[in-house]
């Protein structure tokens, strides 16, 4: 009889009363593409020059406190994040507080762009983040664009059920960005598979069916972003 073991989803989605949560392991990451950002006003101080600005919600919040074990980098780009990043920071237990200021001079102009938060060690939470964006306006002040503070949504959970030679694994989420995929077992760098079968959907429920045999197999969801 085929082993099967349930894993969480690769970008470990804790979820909270207060709010949801990001749990980023070592190597995995999170993205955010953005198309347009809404007007929130324009001030004519207190703004250095044109700018992107991410503003992110980390646990631990200060780089001391990630101790010996935990680092992040964060990364901003002009488009997507197939491209180069204009901005590129890892912050250890080593960094400054102002270290943690993700701002890329003259960036975003087009009000769209993208985020990566990478797991260098360790594992930090991601709790949410908002973005702005300060453009040069007639006046010679500045327009400012940006979001309230984005709280990530509660992650899928798998669930199986057994008839006769095969398993049906399902999730229930209205998202269609997320990927089956199987490993022998759940050690460190391990090597992930994709799972190939056809995945069903029906409303918000994705299944996949599929064959047992002899050996054990632990599967997990993977957000791709």
């Amino acid at each position: 009889m085929k082993s099967l073991w349930l894993w969480t989803a690769a970008l470990l989605l804790g979820y909270s009363e207060a709010h949801a949560q990001l749990i980023l392991k070592v190597g995995e990451s999170y993205t955010h593409r953005f198309d347009s950002l809404p007007f929130q006003g324009n001030s004519t101080f207190g703004i250095a020059g044109p700018s992107g600005t991410l503003f992110g919600h980390f646990d631990p919040w200060s780089p001391l406190s990630l101790g010996p074990t935990n680092s992040y980098k964060v990364e901003l780009f002009e488009d997507t994040p197939l491209g180069i990043p204009i901005f590129s920071r890892t912050i250890t237990s080593a960094s400054s507080i102002h270290d943690t200021n993700y701002r890329a001079d003259n960036a975003w102009g087009d009000l769209q762009g993208s985020i990566r938060v990478t797991a260098v060690s360790g594992f930090i939470t991601l709790q949410g983040f908002s973005l702005q964006v300060f453009k040069t306006n007639a006046t010679g002040g500045f327009d400012i664009y940006g979001t309230d503070r984005i709280v990530l949504p509660a992650p899928p959970t798998l669930s199986i059920d057994q008839s006769n030679s095969f398993v049906t694994v399902r999730w229930t989420t209205p998202a269609t960005n997320f990927v089956l995929e199987t490993s022998a077992n759940a050690a460190p760098l391990t090597s992930w598979q994709t799972v190939t079968n056809a995945v069903a959907v029906a409303g918000n429920v994705h299944s996949v069916i599929l064959a047992l045999d002899e050996s054990r197999q632990i599967y997990r969801l993977r957000s791709n972003p």
